[in-house]
């Protein structure tokens, strides 16, 4: 099934209460996702997630798949925050080559799909799924249902 430019996959609805015990635990990231009449749990493959709008640390914006080098680049830079998000991109990666999922779904937002929550893991499947070359899938939050 194709949605618009994206041959993204409908999997179920879910409840806001889901969508919101995967946010972090901060008032403006609640309040954005409980603003949003509903979600969806939609499967996306590797090009899929290439299309999702992100932001890298230094506020350069872009697709995750225009990104991706610029992300590598940056975890291998001194950047103070680099200790942490290294570890955790590197966590995600190894879960997914093991071919387990994310605990804690990605959340997307809008008919543009800017990731809200999840940058370090759709970045990590971007990668993952590059190396398969399956027709392998992540799931994630949209706040859109069919």
């Amino acid at each position: 099934m194709r949605e618009g430019l994206f041959a993204v996959k409908f999997v179920r609805t879910a409840t806001l209460d889901e969508v919101l015990r995967a946010t972090p635990e901060d008032e403006p990231t609640r309040d954005i996702v409980s603003a949003c009449p509903d979600f969806g749990v939609w499967s996306f493959d590797r090009e899929d997630i290439g299309k999702i709008g992100a932001q890298l640390p230094s506020g350069t914006m872009g697709t995750v798949a225009s990104l991706l080098a610029e992300w590598k680049e940056w975890l291998r830079s001194p950047d103070p925050r680099v200790v942490w998000s290294n570890a955790v991109h590197g966590a995600f990666v190894q879960l997914l080559r093991q071919r387990e999922s994310f605990s804690v779904l990605p959340i997307v937002l809008g008919p543009s799909m800017q990731i809200h929550d999840g940058r370090h893991r759709l970045f990590a499947a971007f990668e993952v799924l590059g190396e398969r070359g399956d027709d392998s899938c992540v799931e994630l939050f949209w706040d859109r249902v069919r």
